[in-house]
């Protein structure tokens, strides 16, 4: 016994990110650097009396969750179209007046679609000083789960202390965003370096993503910052504390809205496509618009049966895949010169782009569709026969957007092609299948299945 627990006692030594199983059945790593959540960017923040127009952040791809943070002076948001109400909070110190009553936050979220740009308007009501700013992050997923709390500070003063209302469970690698507003400003930034606690929980100091207020009506001022949870587990109120650079007798006075943010479950999508019977159903099918001509449904499957063309359809279910997405089929027949398969990153409108993977008995063949033209990225021979499958990926963003190419023939995967450079920048957009014909046999798929990696 004794020589067990010395190996034990080693193990746990020599790795330090040996993981911790609760008796919950959760795993908790003991040091995370919050890779699993990243910040893209911040918009350009606006201010105005009664209404604003902040920018969206630049980079956005489908599955980001938008964050827009709002502070205002006696005033509640009224609408932001596209957007949904998360949390909110706030105080009174003196009667209302510049510098003086009511300082409010609130933050909304939205799930990108990747093609958001240009402004929104933010609506308050009343006449009443508000400003805001839109941050954006990206999960590893391409979904999150996230949870909400805020506190008030009532006590004007250079010593800004919080405290949340509610429990915020966070676990190692979490993301807290922290956004304050308050009913005083000076046109100067007023955030130092900020801390946030939990009990149980190690956080990183803070990042500061905006710091910022307006002299506009009343004024208001309105602070982002954000910080990993880099070890440890907890679920009690969070405690916020900084230090204004400046304040008076009835400023600053408002509320910390705290985000938790996590990757959620992956988005899988599948499709057995035993619905389909005749060669027009892929058309009036509500999970998918055929985008070229003649990628038909047969049989329980679908098949490319164009007269030497690219075929195509696209998968349009919801939720909307991250940038970082994969499809797949089973091959349920093939034939000479008659090629399917899938196909990632389709791209919005009529004449969409996409990346693909396709292949019949004896060649595969990985290409894309920019504007209208399928082109040739690589190809090898290959030898499929019903139930293999095939799989594309892709990874990254612009110019460093890869394509990996996987085969399953009852063995599990293996990597056919990695980290392929297709040449063209195809961010976002949604998986599918695509195909080519220039036989006079049948090769169709069946089993499709998409998801984020």
């Amino acid at each position: 016994m004794k020589n067990l627990l010395l190996i034990l006692i080693f193990a746990l030594s020599a790795n330090a990110q040996v993981p911790f199983v609760n008796f919950f059945g959760t795993t908790t790593p003991s040091g995370c650097t919050g890779a699993d959540i990243t910040f893209v960017a911040a918009g350009t923040a606006a201010s105005g009396t009664s209404t604003c127009t902040p920018t969206y952040p630049a980079g956005l791809v489908s599955g980001d969750k938008i964050l827009i943070a709002v502070a205002a002076h006696n005033a509640d948001v009224v609408s932001i179209p596209g957007f949904s109400y998360l949390y909110g909070g706030g105080a009174t110190s003196g009667a209302e007046g510049e510098n003086s009553g009511t300082g409010k936050i609130e933050v909304w979220e939205k799930n990108s679609n990747g093609t958001e740009t240009g402004t929104v308007t933010v609506t308050v009501s009343g006449a009443n000083t508000v400003t805001a700013q839109m941050v954006a992050y990206r999960s590893v997923t391409g979904t999150f789960d996230r949870d909400e709390t805020s506190g008030s500070e009532a006590a004007a003063g250079t010593s800004w202390s919080v405290t949340g209302i509610e429990v915020l469970p966070v676990e190692a690698c979490d993301w807290v965003m922290a956004a304050t507003g308050f009913n005083g400003a000076d046109g100067t930034p007023q955030h130092t370096v900020s801390t946030l606690t939990e009990t149980g929980v190690t956080f990183t100091g803070s990042t500061e993503r905006y710091d910022a207020g307006t002299t506009l009506g009343n004024n208001a001022h309105l602070i982002i910052a954000d910080f990993v949870a880099t070890a440890g587990s907890g679920s009690a109120a969070p405690g916020y504390t900084f230090t204004t650079a400046s304040s008076g007798a009835t400023w600053p006075v408002g509320g910390t809205v705290f985000v938790r943010l996590r990757p959620g479950a992956p988005t899988v999508f599948t499709d057995d496509f035993t619905r389909f019977v005749t060669s027009t159903d892929i058309d009036t099918d509500a999970l998918w618009e055929r985008v070229r001509s003649d990628m038909e449904g047969i049989s329980g499957a679908v098949e490319s049966n164009g007269p030497t063309t690219v075929t195509a359809a696209r998968y349009v279910g919801t939720p909307a895949l991250a940038a970082n997405q994969y499809a797949e089929i089973t091959f349920k027949t093939l034939a000479s010169a008659g090629f399917i398969g899938p196909a990632v990153r389709f791209q919005p409108g009529a004449a969409a782009s996409w990346y693909g993977c396709y292949a019949d008995q004896s060649t595969l063949y990985v290409g894309q569709v920019v504007g209208s033209t399928w082109s040739d990225v690589t190809s090898v021979s290959k030898s499929y026969v019903a139930g293999n499958k095939l799989r594309i990926e892709a990874t990254g963003a612009g110019t460093a957007t890869r394509l990996t190419v996987k085969e399953n023939t009852g063995s599990g995967w293996v990597n056919v092609f990695t980290d392929l450079n297709p040449s063209s920048d195809l961010d976002g957009g949604t998986p599918g299948i695509n195909g080519y014909d220039a036989g006079t046999g049948i090769t169709a798929a069946e089993d499709w299945k998409a998801g984020n990696l």
